[in-house]
């Protein structure tokens, strides 16, 4: 059943990006109508669980995403607030010698010094409750790190 989820899934972002890569194909960077808008009939928003719209789109072009942000929005922050001093991961109470410190900014999952074989697990933000509120902070969402 999953298999075939994750199958219909790929078919569809296929569809998805080969209608993308037409569009753009046409070159036209003339404002969009009215008319074209009308004739839009679905538009479908894909989300994977646990991933933001920066980390799955925050680099597209023209996105409001990475580049838009200010220094303080792409910070990460300790449990008092105070910003935390690099960005590392810990296992069993100890830093995972895995993942070296690294500086407290954004950076991308799929390059060292984070990324893994596909076989590997990774490790997670803890997903209860209260420690969701808490690294959600108020809509900040500077506290997961």
């Amino acid at each position: 059943m999953i298999a075939q989820r994750t199958k219909w899934l790929g078919c569809i972002l296929g569809a998805g990006l080969l209608a993308a890569g037409a569009a753009a194909a046409q070159g036209s960077d003339a404002p969009v109508t009215d008319a074209q808008l009308g004739r839009i009939g679905h538009v479908l928003v894909i989300f994977a669980e646990n991933r933001s719209f920066d980390h799955l789109y925050g680099l597209f072009p023209g996105a409001n995403g990475l580049a838009n942000a200010t220094p303080e929005q792409t910070l990460q922050r300790d449990h008092d607030g105070s910003v935390l001093p690099f960005l590392t991961t810990w296992k069993d109470g100890k830093p995972d010698p895995r993942f070296p410190r690294m500086p407290n900014a954004p950076f991308l999952i799929e390059v060292p010094p984070p990324a893994q074989a596909q076989n590997e697990v990774l490790p997670s933000p803890i997903h209860a409750f209260y420690h969701n509120a808490e690294q959600i902070n108020g809509g900040r969402n500077d506290m997961f790190a």
